[in-house]
């Protein structure tokens, strides 16, 4: 499951077994089920009972499989990008015998298109295909044929001096506009139980401003991570900061604020918050990029203290 994608006949049919042993206690005995397996997966806090889908278990292994094969030195991620790359350092587009890369190769696309680069020194960066300043790299925003290192030229020379100061607007939008990044966390106990929030704040050029945290006493995660939203944006607004960009793990959270669902004993809050600030966008990321929030959260969850602070050890961590 870690090496192979795992045909579509195979993931149901290791799903027809798990249900049938959690409804009748027998892997081979079927019955009649009255609640849908995509529910059945769902996170406890949101109604399910957290049974991990087969096909999200392979993709997830796969990615992390396709994540060594971009950043790792090991002789076998090297020997794998020697006979799957190209010179260009683009994944080959014609058939190679392989019992694995089939499945590799479509975690990998999907691995590069959600990974970002926090720019240093940029020795390791691809100027034009890796995302280093905004959502998308330059070589799909100029849609450049990917057949050589000719055409990337060919099509730059076709482009004028404003398009191109126009795209590197763009990219470099977070810097113009002075953007302010929170990422959110949350953490709590069970259902209905303790709970702590946190969060990081970084400026546009990616300096860690304050890293916080909360304790929220007895409540649900769901609730816990509306409330890291409304604290944080708070404790934003109270600092001038208007423009703001937010990343969370929790796609159920996210998509409240978006479409305007927050639970109505924080609804009337966020109204009023809502025209407090210029500009806010709301992204969702994965919880090991979140990893910063998330221990801000765990502090929360052990402090008493139910205001937000400043957590001067993270900051300087």
């Amino acid at each position: 499951m870690a090496i192979y994608k795992w045909p579509i006949a195979a993931v149901k049919e290791g799903e027809r077994i798990i249900n049938n042993f959690l409804w009748s206690g027998d892997p081979v005995k079927k019955k009649f089920l009255t609640i849908k397996w995509a529910k059945v997966c769902k996170h406890p806090s949101e109604g399910g009972i957290g049974i991990k889908s087969l096909k999200d278990i392979n993709i997830a292994m796969l990615m992390k499989l396709g994540w060594a094969f971009l950043s790792d030195h090991e002789p076998w991620a090297k020997f794998l990008q020697a006979k799957f790359q190209n010179k260009e350092g683009l994944l080959t587009q014609y058939y190679k015998n392989s019992s694995i890369w089939t499945g590799l190769k479509e975690a990998i696309v999907t691995v590069n298109a959600h990974s970002k680069w926090i720019n240093g020194s940029g020795k390791n960066t691809d100027f034009w295909r890796d995302c280093w300043g905004s959502d998308s790299a330059i070589y799909d925003l100029l849609e450049i044929p990917d057949d050589n290192g000719s055409t990337v030229r060919q099509s730059l020379a076709k482009s004028c001096i404003i398009t191109l100061g126009l795209l590197l607007l763009k990219l470099w939008n977070c810097w113009v506009v002075l953007e302010v990044k929170i990422n959110y966390g949350a953490a709590a106990i069970g259902a209905t139980g303790k709970a702590g929030v946190g969060a990081a704040v970084r400026n546009h050029f990616g300096y860690v401003l304050d890293v916080l945290n909360k304790g929220l006493g007895n409540t649900t995660l769901s609730f816990s991570e509306c409330e890291a939203i409304l604290g944080a944006i708070d404790w934003a607004v109270q600092n001038n900061w208007n423009k703001i960009w937010t990343e969370l793990d929790s796609q159920t959270a996210i998509s409240n604020f978006i479409k305007n669902h927050v639970p109505w004993p924080q609804r009337a809050r966020w109204n009023r918050m809502k025209t407090s600030f210029e500009q806010i966008r709301f992204y969702h990321c994965w919880k090991v990029a979140n990893f910063s929030a998330y221990q801000a959260a765990k502090r929360g969850f052990l402090s008493r203290l139910e205001t937000w602070k400043l957590s001067s050890e993270d900051l300087t961590s």
